[in-house]
Parts: structure tokens; C-alpha cells; sequence
């Protein structure tokens, strides 16, 4: 029999429903602890690694930006369809609404806008400057989170913050550095 079709509210109920089953059920090991915390590092080394070749690309190749930036998407597609065919990813099992495809496009302009903006204030400023920005990006996200209604509670915040200052602390982002760029 055919797989009944899932509005997307109803598959992102059933995700969330899921994942909090997953949550209550499962009791992590430390073993799963630590590979969990290994692709963390892992992924965050990832992104430092392609923002450094991007920059190589850009600023020492002379290649140029929308060209590297055509080039990372086309290899992030390559990542993710090898990792959807990997987990049997079932494409038809999902519908999307006209409303929600029109968020999704407005989402996809917005990442590259994003991206491109980044990449190219990445060509101006070190490498630890630009690092250092992108780590505050979790609050900005809070702070959106915020205006639209989510609750936030004082621990989040302080907690957020925190790790801020650790990530400034550890990069050292220094005050001569600092340009409109940034």
C-alpha cells in the first residue's frame, strides 16, 4: 500500500513527537557522549577548514567570490544527497505547502545573501576576526527567538553569553583588527 502523504505540520509533529520519545527513552553512555562530542568538534573543524580554502580561493587564487561560492554549494549539494540517499531519504513522503514553499525560497535567498556577505568580509579580515563574529551569531538567533515570542529564561541568556566570551577568549580577537567589515 502507498505511504500516506504528511502535511508539513503533521511531519513536524511527528519529527518532534519522535524526538521527545528518543529523549525520554534513551539513556546516553558515555561512549555515545563522546562520539557525539567528536563530530561536534569534528563539523566546527569543517566549517573553520572551508571558510580557510574559501579565503585561500578568493584572496591568494584570485578566484572569484561567486564562482567559490557556486562551487561550495554545488559540493555542499554532492554531501547531501550522498548523506539522504545514505538514510533512505523518501522525498515523496513530505508535502510541502505553496506558504511554506514560499518561506523556503525567501529561507534559501536569505543563506546565500548571508554567505555571500560573510565570504566577502572574509577576504578583508583575519581569519580569527571573522570566526569571532560568526560565534555571535547564537545570540543573534536567541535575540530573534526573543522578538518573536519564544521564551528565554535568564539561565539561557547567561549561559549564551558565556560561551561568547569563551569563544573571544580563546580566539582573541584584537581591538586593532576591528574595520567596518567586521
Amino acid at each position: 500500500s502507498p505511504k500516506p502523504r504528511l502535511t508539513t505540520t503533521s511531519a513536524f509533529r511527528r519529527i518532534i513527537r519522535t524526538c521527545v520519545t528518543m529523549t525520554v527513552l534513551t539513556v546516553s553512555t558515555s561512549k555515545e557522549n563522546f562520539k557525539g562530542a567528536v563530530l561536534c568538534v569534528t563539523g566546527m573543524g569543517l566549517f573553520i577548514a572551508t571558510d580557510t580554502l574559501s579565503k585561500v580561493a578568493v584572496t591568494v587564487l584570485g578566484m572569484p567570490l561567486l564562482q567559490m561560492l557556486a562551487l561550495r554549494g554545488v559540493g555542499m549539494v554532492v554531501v547531501h544527497s550522498l548523506v539522504s540517499l545514505k538514510l533512505g531519504y523518501d522525498r515523496t513522503a513530505i508535502s510541502i505547502s505553496s506558504r511554506d514553499s514560499v518561506i523556503l525560497v525567501a529561507r534559501v535567498l536569505l543563506e546565500v545573501l548571508s554567505s555571500w556577505c560573510f565570504n566577502l568580509a572574509l577576504m578583508h579580515l583575519p581569519m580569527s576576526q571573522a570566526i569571532a563574529v560568526v560565534q555571535a551569531l547564537p545570540l543573534a538567533v536567541m535575540l530573534g527567538a526573543a522578538l518573536l515570542g519564544e521564551p528565554i529564561g535568564l539561565t539561557g541568556w547567561l549561559l549564551s553569553l558565556l560561551g561568547f566570551v569563551g569563544v573571544l577568549v580563546i580566539i582573541r580577537p584584537s581591538a586593532d583588527g576591528v574595520s567596518p567589515w567586521s
